[in-house]
């Protein structure tokens, strides 16, 4: 019963991760919009590269812009895939176990 439950729980999680991944596509597009006016007005300044990411990677253009907000919508698909396809995969063994039982 508890292995079920736990199933259960990872599932809604991974579902829980996808589902607000997807309801924040608008939010996404404005503050993309926002960073690419950014980087428009820092060249225009004249200070290039003042825009970074948390690895070090210069957010100059936007494709930069686009590509890290991709890489930020597939880190979080990935974690609700993981959680849903590990729920799914404790269901699917604990019903096995009890119907071998």
């Amino acid at each position: 019963m508890t292995l079920e439950l736990i199933a259960a729980c990872f599932t809604f999680a991974g579902s829980l991760v996808l589902c607000l991944d997807a309801l924040r596509v608008r939010r996404t597009l404005k503050q993309r919009r926002g960073a690419e006016t950014l980087v428009e007005v820092i060249k225009k300044l004249g200070q290039e590269g003042l825009l970074q990411d948390s690895g070090g990677r210069v957010l100059d253009s936007p494709k930069t812009i686009e590509d890290w907000f991709a890489a930020r919508s597939f880190r979080m698909a990935w974690v609700g895939f993981m959680l849903l396809s590990s729920g799914f995969a404790l269901d699917l063994y604990s019903k096995l176990v009890n119907s071998l039982s």
